[in-house]
């Protein structure tokens, strides 16, 4: 007896079919569960590089404290001392000591603390505390380069400030008494050849460069009518120097090489870069909205982000940009696009870009990280 094949689909039909259904299930999946699937991924990331960090970071608070990154973790100083929390969310180390009035200054992976008007300077690491100084008369400011050499700027009797220099052991290596400019800052090159002295003189601001090879200075730029805020070098053998009314970049040799007026805009806020890349927040008002976010590298715009919210923290870092306002965080490249934005971020205290890509918001307790 003959029989007849049954109409219907094929096993190859119900194959492709199954398929296709779990295709679409494994793609809902993964839209769905997206933030989650993203952590597991850099957390595999961060695994496989010998790394872990962590989705919240806990610390102590006290009084006058600030926030700085470190080494993808956070460094808090306050008027109780320095906390380090690594990455993965462990204590590195508590160094327990009073601060009247910190600051901190951090470059790579070194990080110096001081009492402004007291007389103590500790450079640390995320691991430890390097070195200490205590130093004879108030300290005005302290910075470090990323090797760890730091430059302290004290009051001097008889003289209008203090430059000291100390290498990556701690030990004395340049010493400048300033007969002419009050003393405000200091900064050490990356290869720790060349310092630049920020002074205030009755006409104006005044950076003078010195090799720390030799006695001799360098070179000297004279800013009149003037107040330089802040200097840093971006270069080897440049600084950036910002004012309320302009940013330029100074040679060694005390030349003003590029220089970006503000024109009729007023400067909010702003962050020097290491890398020449600098931002600057500026507006038409003092006050309120209608800011624009800019970056500035050679003298020159290379984008510009337009009628933003007043920012209540930025952060700059490898050519990228955070702004915080209104409860949002948003990380912009340097030409001011949109990389990425975290709402509903409340309590934030300070915002931190880090090497990884990670975002680090620092609350009173705790630090959380965006990804």
């Amino acid at each position: 007896m003959e029989t007849k094949e049954k109409g219907g689909r094929t096993p190859f039909k119900v194959r492709a079919i199954a398929a296709l259904i779990i295709l679409i299930l494994i793609f809902a999946v993964c839209f769905f569960y997206r933030s989650a699937l993203a952590g597991v991924f850099y957390g595999l990331r961060d695994f496989f590089k010998g790394s872990r960090q962590a989705d919240e970071l806990s610390y102590s608070n006290y009084l006058n404290s600030s926030y700085t990154g470190l080494n993808n973790g956070i460094a808090i100083t306050s008027s109780r001392g320095i906390q380090v929390i690594s990455a993965g969310g462990d204590q590195m180390f508590y160094d327990n000591f009073e601060m009247t009035s910190p600051g901190v200054d951090l470059s790579g992976e070194r990080a110096a603390a001081f009492d402004i008007g007291g007389n103590i300077v500790k450079v640390f690491s995320n691991k430890e505390v390097l070195y200490t100084v205590e130093t004879q008369s108030p300290v005005i400011s302290a910075s470090v380069n990323s090797s760890g050499w730091t430059a302290v700027c004290t009051q001097c009797e008889g003289y209008k400030g203090l430059v000291t220099v100390y290498d990556a052991s701690g030990k004395v290596v340049y010493e400048w008494y300033s007969g002419e400019a009050y003393v405000a800052m200091a900064d050490i090159s990356e290869d720790s050849k060349t310092i630049a002295v920020l002074g205030m003189t009755e006409s104006g601001s005044r950076i003078v460069f010195f090799d720390l090879g030799s006695e001799g200075e360098k070179g000297r730029c004279e800013i009149p009518d003037d107040v330089i805020i802040e200097i840093g070098f971006e270069k080897k053998d440049r600084v950036a120097a910002i004012s309320a009314k302009k940013l330029l970049s100074v040679s060694t040799s005390g030349e003003i090489k590029k220089q970006y007026d503000f024109g009729s805009e007023y400067l909010r806020n702003y962050r020097l870069g290491s890398d020449g890349i600098h931002l600057l927040i500026l507006s038409d008002y003092q006050v309120g909205g209608g800011c624009d976010a800019v970056c500035i590298r050679n003298g020159k715009e290379t984008g510009r982000a337009r009628n933003l919210p007043e920012p209540e923290k930025i952060a700059l870092s490898g050519g990228k940009y955070a702004l915080l306002s209104n409860q949002t965080v948003k990380v912009y490249s340097k030409n001011g696009k949109v990389k990425s934005t975290f709402n509903n971020i409340s309590g934030a205290e300070e915002i931190i870009l880090n090497d990884n890509g990670t975002v680090t918001v620092a609350k009173a307790y705790s630090a959380i990280v965006l990804r």
